[in-house]
Parts: C-alpha cells; structure tokens; sequence
C-alpha cells in the first residue's frame, strides 16, 4: 500500500478514553502548539520543524516541495501515482513547486518517506488523529484546523518532544483536548467579531453599518463643514480576550480590503508570472478564511 493509515476516535478507542473534563483540561498543558507562519507552505514548515528544527522560510518550502516531486516521479507504478495526485507527474511538478499551492495527504505520505517517521494529523473538524507512514516509525503530531497546520510537541520537557518512539495515549487524549479548546476559541472569537463598514468622513470614527452610521451622525457633533460624508471599509474586530486567537491560523485580519483591492487589480492586469487566477483564489481564502466572495466577485471577472 501506498501509506499505512491508523485512525483513533476518541469515543470508541479504549486505550485513548476520555478521562474525566477537570483531569482532561490538565492534561491539555502537556501539549505545545508551535505556531507556524500561515501561508500555503504550513505543512512543510510543520514538519521540517519536527523532524530536523528547520527555519520556516522560503528555502525550507522549496527543498520540501522538491522532495515531494521526486517522491512521486520516483514511483515505479506511475499510472497509479498519478491517479492519487490527480494529474501527470509532468503537471504535477509544476503544481507543487507553486509557493501558492498547499499541500495535503499526497505530500503527508511523501514527506513521512523521506523523513523515515509517522505524521499524525491531529484533526479539529473530526476530533480524530489519522497517522500515515510506517508503523515501525518515531511519530510526529501535527493540528490540522481545516486550512492550517502546526506541529504539536510534549511542554513537558525544556525543549519539547518532538518525536515519539511509539504512541503516547496520554499525549494523544491531551492533543485532541487542545483541538477542542481551539474550535471552543473559535466559536467564542466569532461571537464577539465585529465588522466594521463604513468610516465617518468627518471624524473618523468606524461603524457598523449605515444605520449606525446615521445614528453617529446624529449623536455626535462635527465642525461647521461637516457634508455627512463617509467611506466603505472592511475591518474586523474581536473582544481582548480573542485578540490573539484571529491570527492563529491565517493572518486575515484586517487585509480583507487590500486583499480585494488586489484581486482587482490583477484580474485588470493579470497573477503575478506563476500564479493562476485559481491560485490566487486560494491564496485569498487561505489567508484571509473568511467569506471572500466579495474578492471572487473580482477575481472572477
């Protein structure tokens, strides 16, 4: 087989059975969530940051990126290789080599070949750990939060475990509680999100809407040259407590119109060379993982 697949629940799993909440939330300080940048290269920084301490930064994605290529064009059973990376070994080299192209299980697979050890994807969507690599391997543990992913290691030690020997249940029940606090996050920061749409010309201030902005206008009093004007934004705002959290994944925060502004101009002049419209698509949603259809509308155009 191409990759030997483990998947734990942890509903079923009995070595891995939820402890009780006040043992489990302590368990959670076990684990470490190294924050890697939040670009489309978050996997190859994950685990060269595991397996060998490498900086994350351009030459780690390209050495990375090549060494999947070769993985795949190494394969003796091409046709098969390329119904999995759905496209030649030919477009694929293209495909992967492209800074905006994330990778996902096909890289997994190769990087745990080259690497000679196990990833296992710590999953916030599914609350489970799916491993791919040789069982006979040191495992490595990275958070997938459905558009990211960063590596996790032991806090129980001056630098961290990074790999392990064989499975930890322990480490893995705390791994999947830091799951569960990070859609918890989540949920708690869109709640207290606010955007902010329309700036006052006259003083400045930022509002929610026009009907926000109509009350302001009657609220507040503005010098004599006042013509009720004001301007479209986009910003993005969260409570203190959540302040940290909106740039844990992908630095969106507050880019979205600059963003757009981007996708304008470029669908007027075209990507940079290298980059297609698709992946400049991409590179909007994965930076920004908000609701981007107001840069699609430009894009697609």
């Amino acid at each position: 087989s191409v990759v030997s697949k483990r998947r734990t629940s942890f509903e079923d799993n009995e070595e891995t059975t939820t402890p009780s909440k006040k043992k489990l939330n302590g368990m959670s300080s076990k684990v470490e969530r190294i924050r890697v940048p939040g670009d489309l290269s978050c996997l190859f920084y994950s685990a060269a940051y595991l397996v060998e301490d490498a900086p994350a930064n351009e030459e780690t994605q390209r050495r990375l990126r090549q060494v999947v290529y070769e993985h795949a064009a190494a394969d003796p059973e091409r046709e098969i290789r390329e119904l999995y990376l759905e496209r030649s070994i030919e477009d694929y080299r293209e495909w992967i080599l492209n800074e905006f192209h994330e990778g996902g299980e096909q890289e997994l697979i190769a990087l745990a070949a080259y690497y000679k050890v196990r990833f296992a994807i710590v999953s916030t969507e599914s609350l489970t750990i799916l491993t791919y690599g040789d069982e006979d391997k040191p495992i490595g543990y990275l958070l997938y939060t459905g558009t990211h992913y960063d590596p996790l290691i032991s806090a129980g030690s001056p630098n961290g475990t990074r790999l392990w020997r064989q499975i930890n249940p322990e480490f893995e029940t705390a791994c999947i509680e830091l799951a569960k606090n990070h859609n918890d996050s989540i949920t708690r920061r869109n709640k207290s999100e606010k955007i902010y749409r329309i700036r006052c010309c006259g003083c400045g201030a930022k509002l929610l809407d026009n009907e926000d902005f109509q009350r302001h206008c009657s609220e507040v009093d503005h010098d004599d040259d006042f013509a009720f004007d004001c301007e479209e934004i986009f910003h993005v705002t969260y409570q203190e407590e959540d302040m940290n959290l909106k740039n844990n994944d992908h630095n969106y925060d507050n880019d979205f119109a600059a963003a757009a502004a981007i996708a304008a101009q470029e669908a007027e002049e075209g990507p940079p060379a290298g980059r297609t419209r698709n992946a400049q698509k991409s590179l909007l949603r994965h930076n920004l993982h908000h609701d981007i259809s107001s840069c699609e509308s430009f894009v697609n155009k």
